[in-house]
């Protein structure tokens, strides 16, 4: 069993991702110099650890809650109250700032299917709609299809080997790769291309780690790396043979380092954590809200500085302020939310079925 204190890991997770994030973003907003721009495009790998993380909280908690009354019912309730409300918000936002114009993810401008989509969390389904209101708005999208099916995953799963789960997803990306090889060079390419790369079948396998983490918690953190690595040898040798693109294997590559970031940050000694500055928390608990936030904030520096590429001075200036606006954001409107939230959470779930909060009901609050 995962111990409150052991919770504060996975805040340190979601903060390192989070900025990952916030990193690659103000790197594709203003240009950066030569020696500085590679390392902040890293941090579009900071989705995966959140997908990483995301999976591993949601057995962490099914754990806990294990034999409780309508615990299905229960699951998908709090999830929907978790993310719904705070990206429906984001929509119409973000549909007030952009407009529903052509952009490059929708190129005959937003219509009502795309929103209709995007209210339904179904729009990484389609290249035309995964980021067409929200920019990053696929992974959200993602995050919802694992939960759709977390509860089955959990059943067969949880009780079982990390060893499986991890074959499971090289099996899984494997089979994807080789379906999808040649769908790339058939329609809109490039765009499509990131589709098929973002979609949530293809980034199974990163969810898919985050389940064998919490199989392995309690195991040496190399139990599995000669699994995890005949799995980065077969995927390479796949790319070098041809029979997939360089993409599948720098993504197998990378889910791989991220587990092993990831199971790292696990290991840390609680009483380390516990000397961490709470910023380094506060940011992984408010990772969701800042994530939704933090493209609105990039835009707006980029309209009201109008400044050119970014020396070393003006990045670390420009990321200090979205971090700090984002959180301010982000702190602000998470509270308004789940205080409006909260009378619906009381009668969907504690007055329905008389349970009073938990200490797993306040780790999984803020949980993104």
């Amino acid at each position: 069993m995962v111990n409150i204190d052991r919770m504060s890991s996975l805040d340190v997770s979601r903060t390192l991702a989070i900025l990952m994030v916030i990193a690659v973003h103000i790197s594709q907003t203003f240009p950066l110099p030569a020696t500085l721009a590679p390392i902040a495009s890293l941090g579009r790998f900071g989705v995966q650890l959140f997908f990483v993380v995301s999976a591993y909280t949601m057995c962490v908690m099914w754990t806990r809650r294990a034999g409780e009354q309508a615990q299905l019912y229960k699951f998908y309730v709090r999830r929907l109250l978790r993310i719904a409300p705070l990206f429906w918000l984001a929509v119409v936002v973000y549909l007030l700032a952009y407009g529903v114009g052509p952009s490059r993810w929708a190129p005959e401008g937003v219509s009502d299917a795309t929103v209709a989509m995007n209210l339904t969390f179904t729009h990484s389904l389609s290249p035309h709609t995964m980021n067409a209101i929200i920019p990053g708005g696929w992974s959200i999208s993602d995050e919802m299809a694992f939960y759709l099916c977390f509860p089955l995953l959990a059943t067969f799963a949880l009780k079982g080997s990390a060893r499986f789960t991890i074959l499971a997803a090289a099996v899984w990306h494997f089979a994807y790769t080789i379906m999808t090889s040649d769908m790339g060079s058939k329609v809109d390419a490039a765009l499509f291309r990131d589709f098929l790369y973002l979609n949530p079948l293809n980034q199974a396998p990163a969810f898919l780690l985050g389940v064998a983490a919490f199989q392995n918690r309690d195991r040496g953190a190399f139990a599995e790396w000669p699994l995890l690595l005949l799995w980065l040898a077969l995927s390479l040798a796949a790319v070098a043979t041809g029979l997939a693109p360089i993409r599948s294997g720098g993504f197998v590559a990378v889910v791989i380092a991220l587990y092993a970031v990831f199971v790292a940050i696990q290991r840390i000694p609680v009483a380390i954590l516990r000397l961490a500055p709470k910023a380094v928390t506060l940011i992984g608990q408010r990772s969701y809200g800042i994530y939704l936030a933090h493209f609105l904030v990039i835009s707006l520096l980029e309209r009201v500085t109008a400044v050119g590429p970014l020396g070393y001075a003006q990045f670390v200036a420009a990321y200090f302020l979205t971090v700090i606006l984002s959180y301010t954001v982000a702190a602000r409107i998470e509270d308004a939310v789940s205080l409006a939230v909260s009378p619906i959470r009381r009668r969907l779930i504690d007055d329905r079925y008389s349970s009073s909060p938990s200490a797993a009901d306040a780790g999984a609050s803020r949980s993104g």
